[in-house]
């Protein structure tokens, strides 16, 4: 059943109760490479050949590890190092070998280093393997950002060993895939990790700089986060450059040829308002991709805000911090205004090029930034802060709970609007690396048409007066091409006042004096903007339905124009706001101190409605724009307020994506893999106590070897 939704998206849904946790019980066995808590307390300092930490693999018990193999990390002394997820994961997919597959892909990194992707999957399904759809995530690109892998490869445990079995059981629909990139970056700070260049042992945010001049763990390699080779984005120091971006872009377009990328997302860990902060994805998405992101996201909202009430350290980060907020949803561009950061998503983000067609085409999630407790979640695998670990974990598992919910629904969003018309004469511009591909602001319309419930029709300037004589129920113009036509403006104003509804977007703003003699042409003006930001009034009609924080209409890193940075470039258009409000008119949101962006006014029996950012015209003049651009970069808040600018309703359903199968359940451990000792998974007991209270004492003892 189709819902209309006036004026509004849908209300958050209630929140889900935490997954019942499920003991495991497992067998003796060994691997090849002793590892593990026990090994290091009983030899004191840990050497490099041993690991110290979270990880229980055979022949150490679980016991210590409160009945898993990646214990939790409040039972955990240290962060998890790269050397204990290798350990542990290859544990994991010995004992469970139909369900997880547990590989290295591409050359390796910088520093020599093997990139490992972990993929989940039910092995008896109906369903054909090439047929399930795939949420693939990202997990820590930056290194001294661990949310991403402490919660990663702990959830992928949960799902085998049945303590989330409702997640379990759409893994016979879904393929679970994760990545690990940045493994220089992550041992940089590993305790047990032998650094070819005697680093400092943190945690650093790029990958290595290669084994020369002992630079190597140090951190002076490359922000793998500003590689991805997305349209519209000046890459001057070269996109796709390091070996782990390579494999990465080369992984992801393999597996998008393959199969279908259903959600996607890159996890991070470094934010301080919210456990997560959830960003949508940058591109040229269509009505329906691009609110799918919307619905993405607040399902991932509702499964997070489940998870951390369950959660053993959310009331203490809640004490603490005076109360913090399950999610954020913001768009990439809104994100980095946000957080100041002078690098936002127009650096080629890796969440948004998955997103993006030329990438894995999933039109979902980007960026996931995670929730660093009291600034600081520790600077390597020694200091890790159990707490803010914990915290990770949790948050983690609902994000990842959320999107595998919604890799088994299709969402279908249409607009309602009646008899729409939008002037074609927008200027179409040459692709900078695409010979013979022109892109134009219009092709928006051309993709809006697919999901139109009406009549939507394109008509060239010179049939304005007939267009207006036919009392369309809108009237679309996006340039000024009909400025000082006073034959055409009287046809214009004449529609309105018969009862028309004319949007004028972008540059056909400078058609208002024409239109409406008491607002001069003093009172237009276009600013050269960083983004185009918009501040909303939420109360107002045309803002309503949008998200709490949007304060864009279009992401403009994608058409080719800056969002941030020391020369703007994208065009704002708005009015003067006591001139606009002196002739009758409203505001919806505002560019700059006193300055209408979005509005309306009355004129007679119809009305004019103003958006004075949404489709600017792409700028093709950056000579490093290496992929070429897009035509548009409409977000979900520019979309719906286009529909309510055209009186129209938004129509959403949600389907099944594959049809419900019977729930797989992952197999009993197998006995000769693993080694045995039932005991409470995931809880904090005795153990735990203990060992936190050791923590110090090996922590002291392998500074001293340091030292």
């Amino acid at each position: 059943m189709i819902t209309t939704l006036r004026r509004a998206l849908r209300a958050p849904t209630a929140a889900r109760r935490p997954a019942a946790r499920h003991s495991l019980r497992l067998a003796t066995g060994r691997v090849a490479a002793p590892a593990g808590l026990l090994l290091g307390l009983l030899l004191g300092p840990a050497p490099a050949a041993l690991a110290a930490g979270p990880v229980c693999a055979p022949p150490v018990p679980v016991a210590l590890c409160g009945g898993r193999v990646f214990a939790e990390p409040l039972n955990s002394i240290g962060g998890l190092t790269h050397r204990e997820m290798v350990l542990g994961m290859q544990a994991l997919a010995a004992a469970y070998p139909d369900w997880i597959t547990f590989r290295e892909f591409g050359q390796g990194s910088a520093d020599g280093l093997p990139l490992h992707v972990i993929e989940v999957t039910a092995p008896d399904s109906p369903i054909p393997l090439a047929e399930r759809k795939i949420v693939l995530v990202n997990q820590s690109v930056h290194g001294n950002e661990p949310g991403g892998r402490e919660g990663a490869v702990r959830y992928v445990e949960d799902l085998v060993i049945g303590a989330d079995p409702e997640r379990a059981a759409l893994l016979d629909r879904v393929r679970l895939i994760q990545t690990f990139i940045n493994p220089d970056g992550w041992t940089a700070g590993d305790h047990d990790h032998v650094q070819t260049g005697g680093g400092a042992y943190f945690w650093v945010r790029q990958n290595g700089a290669g084994p020369v001049s002992g630079a190597s763990d140090l951190g002076l390699g490359t922000d793998l986060n500003r590689q991805a080779p997305w349209r519209g984005i000046s890459h001057p120091s070269g996109p796709i450059s390091e070996p782990e971006s390579i494999a990465f872009v080369d992984f992801v377009r393999e597996l998008a040829a393959t199969g279908d990328i259903q959600v996607a997302v890159d996890i991070h860990g470094e934010v301080t308002d919210a456990a997560a902060w959830v960003m949508l994805s940058s591109g040229q998405f269509d009505l329906a991709q691009a609110l799918n992101q919307r619905y993405q996201g607040e399902a991932v909202h509702d499964a997070v805000r489940a998870a951390l009430e369950g959660s053993v350290v959310s009331d203490l980060i809640n004490t603490v911090t005076g109360g913090v907020a399950p999610t954020v949803l913001t768009a990439s561009s809104e994100f980095g205004s946000i957080a100041s950061e002078s690098t936002s998503s127009g650096t080629g983000f890796l969440g948004d090029w998955i997103s993006q067609i030329e990438g894995g085409g999933a039109a979902s999630l980007s960026t996931i930034e995670l929730y660093n407790f009291l600034l600081s979640p520790g600077v390597n695998s020694l200091t890790a802060r159990p707490e803010v670990m914990q915290y990770y974990r949790d948050t983690v598992r609902g994000i990842l709970a959320g999107m595998l919910e919604q890799a088994v629904i299709e969402h279908e969003t249409r607009l309602a609007a009646g008899r729409v018309v939008h002037i074609d004469d927008a200027p179409r511009i040459a692709d900078p690396v695409r010979t013979g591909v022109k892109v134009s602001a219009a092709d928006f319309f051309r993709d809006l048409e697919a999901h139109f419930d009406g009549q939507l029709t394109a008509a060239p300037r010179s049939a304005v007066a007939d267009i207006a004589a036919g009392m369309p129920d809108s009237l679309v113009l996006i340039t000024d091409g009909l400025a000082g036509d006073a034959a055409a403006l009287g046809a214009l104003e004449a529609y309105v006042r018969a009862g028309g509804n004319l949007v004028l977007t972008d540059a056909a703003l400078a058609l208002l004096p024409g239109l409406l003699p008491q607002i001069g042409a003093e009172a237009v003006s276009v600013r050269l903007d960083n983004g185009g930001k918009v501040s909303y009034d939420r109360a107002h009609p045309l803002a309503a339905g949008i998200r709490e924080i949007s304060w864009l209409n279009t992401e403009t890193a994608t058409i080719g124009l800056r969002v941030e940075g020391s020369d703007p470039n994208v065009p704002a258009w708005r009015v003067e706001q006591g001139a606009w409000e002196a002739a009758g008119g409203t505001t919806a949101g505002v560019s700059g101190a006193g300055q209408t962006s979005v509005g309306e006014i009355a004129l007679g029996a119809g009305r004019v409605r103003i958006i004075g950012v949404l489709l600017p015209t792409p700028d093709n003049s950056d000579p490093n724009i290496g992929f070429g651009l897009n035509g548009y970069g409409v977000l979900d808040t520019g979309y719906i307020v286009f529909a309510n600018a055209l009186n129209g309703a938004l129509l959403h359903r949600a389907l099944p994506a594959l049809p419900a199968s019977r729930a797989s359940q992952p197999p009993a451990p197998s006995a000769s893999r693993l080694n045995a000792d039932p005991a409470r998974g995931g809880a904090v007991g005795g153990t735990g106590l203990l060992l936190l209270l050791l923590g110090a004492l090996a922590r002291r003892r392998a500074a001293a070897a340091r030292g």
